[in-house]
């Protein structure tokens, strides 16, 4: 929900209406922010027609790949603010917009490069791609606030516990933890330095609606929680440990 809210008050321009920019405009603009401009100022020509599917004969020679785009691209969404951005390629038109996107170098490098530092003082997020046959690549500044979300996109996962086991260290009480031990009838998915949350734990009653818990994996049927075990009852039965995903600072 909190990436769906800023998504929806984004403003966005895409540089180059070539395929890899046509294609990054039409999926954007149907995922629904609040503007997507294009830019592109090259007349369309008859190799173009292979790349970009808005493009028809009659634009060729007549119309910028731009102009000939954004039309059709508006049509996609009614709820999304999509026009042409004209004038030349810099901060004065950049300003505008919360992410710049290029998807061609219709200048040079240098240029991008110092764009890229203007950009991340004036906290604009700034993306860099280029599709070339075979290979492509793409370079993103979200500036040093950045937090990533969800970093594999994959769904969680809950297990049933079948005990959970104080484990104390005597002499250093920092690394004292706790051992969960899932159901034998399902091996868990999780990975070290994955975060769980527990419901319905029994005994060790702590644990339900606990802050997000760090892990370390001990093997396919337990792991190690960090959290201090002398300030947990002790464990009677039952519970439910499921892994969330935690904003990670990149």
């Amino acid at each position: 929900m909190e990436t769906m809210g800023k998504l929806i008050k984004l403003d966005v321009l895409i540089v180059g209406m070539r395929g890899l920019g046509v294609e990054s405009a039409k999926n954007l603009i149907l995922a629904g922010p609040h503007r997507v401009d294009v830019w592109d100022n090259e007349i369309v020509n008859i190799r173009d027609l292979g790349a970009n599917f808005y493009l028809s004969e009659s634009d060729v020679g007549k119309k910028t790949r731009g102009q000939a785009s954004y039309e059709k691209l508006r049509e996609l969404n009614n709820y999304v603010k999509v026009d042409l951005a004209e004038g030349t390629l810099g901060m004065d038109l950049f300003s505008k917009y919360h992410v710049v996107v290029f998807t061609e170098i219709h200048t040079n490098i240098n240029d991008i490069i110092e764009w890229n530092k203007q950009l991340r003082a004036k906290n604009i997020s700034t993306i860099l791609s280029q599709s070339m046959g075979l290979y492509g690549y793409v370079f993103c500044d979200f500036g040093d606030d950045f937090k990533i979300h969800d970093p594999n996109g994959e769904r969680t996962h809950n297990f049933v516990i079948s005990e959970i086991e104080k484990e104390v260290d005597p002499a250093d009480p920092t690394k004292s933890s706790v051992i969960v031990i899932v159901h034998d009838d399902k091996r868990h998915t999780y990975s070290d330095d994955d975060y769980v949350v527990f419901r319905e734990v029994q005994g060790m009653t702590e644990l339900n609606g606990h802050a997000p818990l760090k892990i370390r994996v001990i093997d396919g049927y337990s792991f190690k929680v960090f959290v201090d075990p002398s300030k947990l009852s002790n464990y009677t039965g039952g519970g439910i440990v499921e892994d969330i995903k935690v904003p990670i600072p990149h």
